[in-house]
């Protein structure tokens, strides 16, 4: 079973010019890749378009969220259909910043989750806790009650399953350079396996997010409870992805 690597981009970068090479780099390593991992990138909306005439067909680009369930009035927001009429099918929903940045509540990702359900658009739902403690799974928990469950009832456990996966990101780690405890992401991804099966019946995916580096990747990886990773904002550094994608190989 193939290892899923996702790049996160965030707001970067600057010009199309400067993702066009980013996304140049990425083809370049495909071909030694590409039989070892799935490989998607959450760009910028403004860039998905044009990429999609840019990236290798086996590089999945993702937008970073949807910002309404509807199409309609809305200003800025971009909404399920909007993806799905231009075949772009995959879309990260609920990260940590997303959530602060337009003040997002469970109930709204909710909302936004089922809608990509409705119009066949795959997701990667970010759930994750503030602060590192022994209790902290409960918060989680409340996330994958309040969101996930929510948006899935009705549902098959196939239609779940290959509509949905789920990202631990730890909102403590975040942007950091602490050590990543892998006895503590382990426990806390097993803890979320277990209990989504519970539910759902089925093994979704679960990837890691939160510092993640070429020094702890490999360790990460190797975690048979983990699906794959979520790499953040450095992944949009030329240099960084070069280095990065080279060490993977």
């Amino acid at each position: 079973m193939k290892k899923i690597l996702i790049f996160n981009w965030k707001a970067n970068p600057a010009s199309l010019g400067e993702a066009s090479n980013l996304a140049n780099i990425l083809n370049h390593s495909f071909s030694a890749l590409g039989d070892k991992y799935d490989i998607a990138v959450a760009v910028p909306s403004l860039y998905l378009i044009p990429l999609t005439q840019i990236m290798n067909k086996g590089i999945r680009l993702m937008a970073q969220s949807v910002g309404t369930a509807d199409v309609g009035p809305h200003t800025g927001g971009i909404a399920p259909l909007m993806l799905k009429e231009n075949n772009l099918l995959y879309s990260l929903l609920g990260h940590s910043e997303d959530r602060k940045q337009n003040k997002l509540v469970d109930s709204d990702i909710a909302g936004l989750l089922k809608a990509n359900l409705q119009n066949g658009v795959k997701t990667v739902l970010c759930v994750g806790e503030n602060t590192k403690s022994d209790n902290s799974f409960e918060e989680i928990r409340e996330q994958i009650d309040e969101i996930f469950l929510k948006a899935v009832a009705g549902y098959s456990a196939p239609e779940i399953y290959n509509n949905v996966a789920v990202a631990y990101e730890p909102l403590w780690a975040i942007g950091s350079k602490i050590d990543i405890d892998l006895n503590y992401v382990e426990k806390q991804i097993s803890s979320l396996r277990n209990y989504l099966k519970s539910k759902t019946q089925d093994q979704l995916d679960i990837l890691y997010g939160g510092s993640v580096n070429k020094i702890n990747i490999k360790a990460l990886l190797d975690l048979s409870v983990l699906s794959g990773v979520l790499i953040g904002e450095r992944s949009s550094q030329k240099e960084w992805l070069e280095d990065f994608l080279q060490s993977m190989i």
